[in-house]
């Protein structure tokens, strides 16, 4: 199947057409969570570009985060060397 097949079909379509409302800011993503002490933190977005821009996991932001990840992501499919790729795993947090 090609890109074009995958997208014309009804659901694909009815989910894009229902995300781009988000995209767009015609619709808002109200999002909020708190975490636990020790070490409590919060976070809130109300559209889809706030929960990008506000973005941080382990005080990295997202294009950082996707580096990390595309780099671990290397490392855990080429490698044979059971230790690297263990070790790898560990940084996985």
């Amino acid at each position: 199947m090609n890109r074009h097949t995958y997208l014309a079909r009804p659901a694909i379509r009815a989910f894009i057409n229902w995300t781009t409302s988000f995209v767009i800011g015609e619709r808002k993503l109200v999002h909020s969570w708190e975490s636990r002490p020790p070490n409590p933190r919060s976070f809130s977005c109300q559209s889809l570009w706030d929960a990008y821009e506000g973005y941080s996991w382990d005080q990295e932001d997202f294009e950082e985060m996707v580096e990390r990840l595309d780099e671990v992501g290397r490392v855990l499919r080429g490698t044979t060397d059971e230790d690297r790729f263990l070790r790898t795993n560990q940084r996985i947090r």
